[in-house]
């Protein structure tokens, strides 16, 4: 099973991150959690080698998080 794939997730999902969404991409991606990814497609994707972060967004707010890495 390959871990990595569940931890980003939890840590963006737990803890003072949950408190992350609802807020603005740009704020998201400032996350501690996200430190070292490089933002793109108007800072809704954010990505770190072959770690890729998609922000759902609705009304200029991160409403979900999909997280995807080999």
């Amino acid at each position: 099973m390959n871990w990595h794939r569940f931890l980003l997730p939890a840590a963006l999902l737990l803890g003072s991150a949950q408190a992350q969404l609802l807020q603005t991409p740009a704020q998201t991606a400032s996350q501690a959690t996200l430190q070292g990814f490089k933002a793109t497609s108007g800072g809704t994707v954010l990505t770190r080698g072959q770690a890729t972060v998609k922000l759902d967004v609705a009304g200029g707010r991160v409403v979900g998080v999909y997280v995807t890495a080999p």
